[in-house]
């Protein structure tokens, strides 16, 4: 898609839906990146601190 193309689409999206509308859907949209964003920060912290769950859960005595 060309800039031109983009744009087009753009001006035509805000002109049947209304700019208010397309804000909302902008701030929706970002509101998953960052929501998928914090998961893959998530996943991936608790990837490298689960890699050293075992070595600490072998030297704990949970009999006492």
């Amino acid at each position: 898609m060309t800039t031109e193309e983009r744009r087009a689409l753009l001006d035509r999206a805000i002109t049947t839906y209304g700019a208010p509308a397309q804000m909302d859907m902008a701030v929706e949209e970002m509101a998953e990146l960052t929501k998928a964003l914090c998961k893959v920060k998530r996943v991936s912290c608790s990837a490298s601190s689960s890699t050293d769950l075992p070595r600490r859960s072998r030297r704990r005595s949970w009999n006492g």
